[in-house]
């Protein structure tokens, strides 16, 4: 009778451990190493974080974006967006990504487009991004663990970055 009391009390501790809301680390597709940015949205949030991946031997930090839906309160689903990025290291990497929100009928819901990466270069101080090449805006510039990012919820075409002269030293734009 005892042993069947305890069992029982075990099954109800596994279930009651199992039912815990997912948190944004568990429901991102990689191990996060660090979380950059975390975006809330209406219904969810957009995280960008790095993850240490290995290719061909090489042994790198990749910075990797996930959309979520859900809170803290009943945890977090991942909805997409699932890949990591890297280029190698160059002054400024700068990535975009569209994620999709999508209705159970398979309808597009909201889109949302970013423009983001990471600064390498010490000597760059300023981002700059431009949707036409003609009127820049500065980006923020997020500083974590002695690296810098940059991230945005909108898409920039045209990035500069300048160092303290207001020189432009690196730029990305589309290719004609």
């Amino acid at each position: 009778m005892r042993n069947w009391r305890g069992i029982l009390l075990i099954g109800i501790a596994i279930l009651l451990t199992s039912c815990r809301a997912a948190t944004i680390e568990v429901a991102v597709p990689f191990e996060v190493k660090e979380t950059i940015v975390e975006e809330k949205l209406t219904d969810g949030a957009i995280i960008m974080y790095t993850t240490a991946q290995e290719h061909e031997g090489e042994d790198f930090d990749a910075i990797s974006i996930a959309y979520l839906e859900g809170d803290e309160e009943k945890g977090w689903t991942n909805e997409g967006g699932n890949h990591w990025e890297y280029k190698g290291t160059n002054p400024l990497t700068v990535y975009y990504r569209d994620i999709y929100d999508y209705s159970s009928q398979g309808k597009i819901l909201s889109r949302f487009q970013l423009t983001y990466g990471q600064i390498e270069s010490g000597d760059i101080v300023s981002i700059e991004g431009s949707e036409t090449g003609n009127q820049y805006v500065n980006l923020t510039i997020i500083e974590k663990e002695g690296k810098r990012y940059f991230f945005e919820m909108k898409k920039y075409p045209y990035i500069r970055a300048l160092d303290k002269e207001k020189k432009v030293i690196a730029e990305e734009k589309p290719r004609r």
